[in-house]
């Protein structure tokens, strides 16, 4: 079996802001996350706790401003 350092490199996003609506009870979530092919390096999972519980839980995010 051999494997490709790239497929073993990761790295976490640039940055993340997070917003929350009071009136609306939402959260949203802003991922910055540059790279070259989203289809091979991108965002596995992003997990969200609430006084230590994991409420929400997201795999494999779809990057929405990719321009080939």
């Amino acid at each position: 079996m051999s494997l490709s350092a790239s497929w073993l490199y990761a790295h976490p996003p640039e940055k993340v802001v997070l917003s929350y609506d009071q009136d609306a009870h939402l959260l949203t979530a802003e991922v910055v996350h540059p790279v070259s092919d989203p289809d091979i390096h991108f965002v596995n999972r992003i997990e969200v706790f609430l006084n230590g519980k994991m409420i929400i839980k997201k795999n494999r995010l779809v990057k929405t401003d990719y321009v080939k």
